[in-house]
């Protein structure tokens, strides 16, 4: 017994040596492997940040420029509605109204789509989804002005824009709300961008677009 607790004793310097020696090793080992991953990590978060925020200034002008275009809608569907009941009064007085042709093309113009079309590359970063309802938008806003361009009258003209404008500015409302929900998800691929019946409701009364139309 006394010569195993000798041996022992002797041993154990070298026993604690090596476990000192294998716990260095994976220190060595994994100190390295965990900066690595670390650094990946980090570089990861920041680009997803990176991204992020280049999703948040793309949605941003966008909005902008539809908010831009939805008020356009409102003032053009005031004045021709404000049109067509001078040309009613004007009638009811017995005057005469001489004739007169549609408004000249680009005189009814809702937007530009200066940031559209600037950003058109960047937008293909959004969901499918939301590029959709963008691109829709775009498009019935340029068919929107050019309609009333191809009436026959002013008076046509003018009944053309009091008829298309608030679907105009629903459309708009629609699609701000929509970014709105995405930007709140903090841009998630799968976003749930549905937008609940009352709110559909509430929109279509602030732009006076009467829902039966669709």
């Amino acid at each position: 017994m006394r010569m195993w607790e000798k041996l022992s004793a002797e041993a154990a310097p070298a026993w604690v040596q090596a476990i000192g020696s294998i716990i260095a090793i994976l220190v060595a080992v994994a100190v390295p492997a965990w900066q690595r991953w670390s650094a990946l990590r980090a570089a990861k978060i920041e680009k997803e940040r990176q991204k992020k925020e280049q999703l948040r200034r793309l949605v941003t002008a966008l909005r902008a420029e539809i908010e831009a275009a939805v008020s356009a809608a409102q003032r053009r569907q005031v004045t021709a509605e404000a049109t067509l009941a001078d040309l009613a009064r004007a009638r009811e007085a017995g005057m005469t109204i001489a004739p007169r042709g549609p408004p000249l093309p680009g005189s009814i113009v809702i937007t530009d789509a200066i940031i559209y079309r600037q950003l058109g590359s960047e937008i293909g970063h959004l969901s499918p989804a939301v590029i959709r309802r963008v691109v829709t938008f775009y498009a019935l806003a340029l068919d929107t002005e050019r309609v009333p361009t191809m009436a026959a009258s002013l008076i046509e003209a003018c009944e053309a824009i009091r008829d298309l404008m608030p679907k105009a500015r629903m459309n708009g409302a629609m699609l701000i709300a929509a970014l709105d929900k995405l930007e709140k998800a903090e841009f998630a691929a799968g976003a749930d961008l549905t937008i609940a019946p009352e709110e559909v409701r509430e929109l279509a009364r602030q732009t006076g677009y009467q829902l039966e139309q669709s």
